[in-house]
């Protein structure tokens, strides 16, 4: 349900707002596209959904889009509550959130559809010194604060060539719970060859060593300002600023250039289920496959044909080409592959109207 406290919304006018919709639904043609649609969720997808909107809206110009980044889980209660037509989450929906659904979405349920991928550098500041080599074992026992100095004997190991410094290593965290987090903790807890023993989670376990900022967006200030730093961050966040760490993969050590990137969501896995589709860049054996997937999430009904036809017009949209490509110019998105786009888009056709 939406926040009491968002800065956008309040219970009542997101309630109206849908009220309001719903008693006009009986007007005008239903193959019409119009209304105002309404999002809720993970603010991760804020750039992407609003280049979306602009130029859906553009192209439907009966709609509007009002969207509330109050955090994933405040998303799927809304839609499970019938407050949102949509909601944006860091993960595929999952089964027990599959199965409340039906109550709200029909028998057939809500499912999540792949919308975006965002890829995670590791950035550090060492100064002039670049080319930094790192295995995920050490990565972990960086975080985990087990390796401490940068001249430790086992990143010598990976770097000869380096003059590297005998200062300590300040990893920097946040203290939000993020899907950055999350995506950072699943990556050493997989490949962390047991140095990493936390699990994945959204917030940092315990008391990280090196430094924890407030909020994901002071990660980069923390890092630029602060020598001997090093930071999981958005690839958008690192832009030319930053310098990052070649991470060994499966197919070898690679850094987050674009051509990496899109290497490995090419290979990444897909799985389509009646929940919908959900993509696995770890499990591309080539590139650079560290990274976020961005979903959104849909009821397969909603409560009449023109909040039916207004939801399923923007889900085929945000998963088409002309979509995913203003996606990738206006908000640097880079999109899932070709396989996750095009199940999504079959799934995205069948959004209907309840009987």
């Amino acid at each position: 349900m939406f926040s009491r406290r968002s800065t956008r919304y309040s219970w009542s006018i997101g309630a109206c707002c849908l009220a309001l919709l719903t008693g006009c639904a009986s007007a005008g043609s239903p193959d019409t596209v119009r209304g105002a649609l309404i999002i809720v969720g993970s603010g991760t997808q804020q750039g992407a959904i609003n280049a979306w909107s602009r130029e859906w809206s553009s192209l439907n110009k009966g709609t509007s889009v009002s969207y509330s980044p109050d955090g994933p889980e405040v998303g799927l209660q809304a839609l499970l509550s019938g407050d949102t037509y949509v909601a944006t989450t860091d993960a595929p929906l999952s089964e027990a959130d599959a199965a409340a659904s039906t109550a709200q979405c029909g028998p057939k349920g809500a499912f999540s559809l792949p919308t975006s991928v965002t890829p995670i550098g590791v950035a550090y500041n060492l100064g002039a010194t670049r080319g930094l080599k790192l295995d995920t074992p050490i990565l972990a026992a960086i975080f985990s604060g087990t390796i401490q100095e940068w001249d430790d004997p086992a990143i010598a190991a990976l770097n000869p060539s380096l003059d590297l410094p005998q200062d300590d290593i300040v990893p920097v965290t946040t203290k939000e719970s993020t899907a950055l987090t999350m995506a950072a903790t699943a990556h050493l807890a997989a490949d962390g060859g047991g140095e990493w023993t936390q699990g994945a989670s959204r917030t940092w376990p315990g008391s990280p060593p090196g430094t924890a900022v407030e909020k994901e967006g002071d990660i980069a200030q923390e890092v630029d300002d602060h020598f001997g730093t090093i930071a999981f961050m958005p690839i958008g966040d690192i832009g030319t600023r930053f310098n990052t760490v070649a991470v060994k993969f499966a197919d070898g050590f690679a850094q987050p250039t674009t051509e990496a990137i899109n290497e490995a969501i090419a290979a990444s896995g897909v799985a389509i289920s009646p929940n919908g589709v959900s993509v696995n860049t770890e499990s591309a054996t080539g590139g650079y496959p560290l990274a976020m997937v961005n979903y959104q999430v849909f009821c397969s009904g909603y409560g009449n044909e023109v909040i039916a036809t207004l939801v399923k017009s923007w889900a085929q949209y945000t998963v088409s080409e002309p979509g995913q490509t203003k996606g990738r110019i206006l908000a640097g998105i880079y999109s899932p592959s070709d396989d996750a786009l095009r199940a999504s888009r079959g799934l995205a056709g069948t959004i209907e109207p309840l009987r």
